[in-house]
């Protein structure tokens, strides 16, 4: 700026002028900017006046800073429009004009909070998963009513199965929403099915509400917000089997009750549609399906019930060893369940020894058996009546001859066998009848043939003529000396 200077003592100097520049400098300036109140509660079309002057007098603008995490706008210099949650950081600025430099800026920091929860999204689809795995991720967002999401909200997680349990929660089995209203878990479960998950807002149990009555607040319960996501657990690996109708006692030749056999996993779920081979320790053992037909190469298979039903046969009395092998699985399961096949009614009786026999001599042990139609011995003790065809013949205990019979006895738990003795004074083929006292129609009969014992020359051949017939005369004698008069000799 130039300054120009006039004298106006004119009476003692001479008049005269001079010009100098002089620098003015701008003036500095500040801006006062009132704090909006925060945080608010986000309402649709939510507007708010902001208040701020500069020392200067000027006006001043107002704009979002680009940090800000709410969303909204500024319109007429000064007024914000908030069309959604979060945190704005309001600049305050003065631009300066000739006589003033540019203010600093100055900020405020307003948070728009989001309403009470009002809804839970579940933006995960349901899953398919195995019985002790994890599932995939969960994702829940808790909104308010306008569809903002609701932070640090803690969300309790529940299961419609008793043993399912949640992943990334804390002690107390909840899930706290992220600044976006956002909470991920995982759901693992045990036990296969289609457990239904729900997923509560965690409330207080009563809420505050202005009440026009002499009482300063009335408690409401607040409103329930939940929402569900129905899983599906498949069953795990198989790892072994149940078996029912194990352990069964019946009689040769006939059928088992129906052996049941399920695979299940390491936590007992069924497994389905499982191919198991069946085999028996049993050569004469076979298995049938329930309606008593054959199962052909001893294959069955669980099905879409997860269960294989069959029966089992055997006509050797023995305890079986049932071997049932899972194909299906990677790692091969076998499960051993003992049967036992007993002896069933008596229906026949085998001589099992034979002696020779020489008459008027008791032969050697004579052993009968008593057993059923398929020749397992009858356990139980049986009377066996003897008879022979021989009037002479007579049976005893001992080899001594002493006490005759004419019946033997079985020992009950042995193996249906009983001894005797058998004495006949006539040489011939008598036939020997062992038959079941209680069942007539086990029996057995035996031929046996009776051998002199001694051959005597009464007359013998004298000297023979080459082509001519001699007479010679022989007796057959008894042990005792008689002469026995019926049967043959050689």
């Amino acid at each position: 700026e130039t300054v120009t200077v006039t004298p106006t003592d004119a009476t003692d100097y001479t008049p005269a002028s001079t010009t100098a520049t002089v620098n003015v400098a701008k003036v500095n300036q500040s801006i006062n900017f009132n704090a909006p109140a925060s945080p608010i509660t986000f309402a649709p079309g939510e507007i708010l006046r902001l208040n701020a002057s500069a020392s200067s007098g000027d006006t001043v603008t107002f704009s979002i800073d680009a940090s800000s995490t709410g969303a909204g706008s500024i319109s007429n210099g000064h007024i914000l429009m908030i069309t959604g949650v979060g945190s704005f950081i309001i600049d305050a600025d003065q631009a300066g004009d000739g006589n003033y430099n540019a203010a600093p800026q100055v900020q405020q920091t307003l948070v728009v909070d989001a309403g009470p929860a009002s809804q839970i999204v579940v933006s995960t689809s349901s899953a398919e998963f195995a019985a002790g795995q994890n599932s995939s991720d969960i994702t829940v967002k808790v909104e308010d009513a306008y569809g903002n999401g609701v932070a640090n909200q803690f969300v309790s997680l529940s299961s419609s199965s008793g043993v399912g349990r949640f992943i990334g929660t804390d002690e107390s089995g909840d899930v706290k929403t992220d600044s976006s209203g956002v909470a991920t878990f995982q759901y693992t479960d045990a036990i296969a099915g289609t457990p239904t998950l729900t997923f509560t807002v965690v409330s207080p149990p009563m809420v505050a509400a202005a009440a026009a009555v002499e009482t300063p607040f009335d408690l409401v319960q607040a409103p329930l917000v939940q929402a569900h996501l129905k899983e599906t657990v498949d069953p795990g690996p198989p790892d072994g089997f149940l078996v029912t109708g194990n352990s069964q006692t019946f009689v040769a030749g006939q059928d088992s009750g129906p052996i049941t056999v399920q695979v299940i996993d390491p936590f007992g779920n069924v497994v389905f549609n499982q191919d198991l081979a069946l085999s028996s320790s049993s050569q004469h053992g076979q298995f049938l399906n329930t309606d008593g037909s054959p199962i052909l190469n001893g294959d069955v298979n669980t099905g879409p019930s997860g269960i294989a039903s069959f029966l089992y046969t055997d006509t050797l009395a023995n305890t079986s060893t049932l071997k049932i092998v899972d194909n299906s699985s990677i790692n091969v399961l076998y499960a051993q369940p003992m049967e036992t096949v007993i002896a069933g009614q008596a229906s026949q009786i085998t001589f099992i020894s034979n002696p020779p026999l020489t008459a008027g001599v008791i032969s050697g042990p004579i052993t009968v058996q008593v057993a059923d139609a398929y020749g397992n011995p009858i356990t139980d003790q049986e009377t066996i009546n003897l008879q022979t065809s021989d009037g002479t013949g007579r049976f005893f205990s001992s080899a001594d001859g002493t006490r005759p019979i004419t019946s033997v006895t079985t020992i009950a738990g042995g193996d249906g066998q009983a001894t005797f003795f058998y004495e006949d004074s006539t040489v011939g083929t008598p036939k020997l009848s062992a038959t079941d006292s209680g069942l007539p129609d086990a029996k057995g009969q035996l031929a046996v043939p009776v051998k002199p014992a001694k051959l005597l020359f009464v007359q013998q051949p004298g000297n023979v003529t080459a082509g001519q017939p001699d007479t010679a005369e022989v007796e057959v004698r008894d042990q005792a000396g008689n002469l026995v008069t019926t049967g043959t000799a050689t």
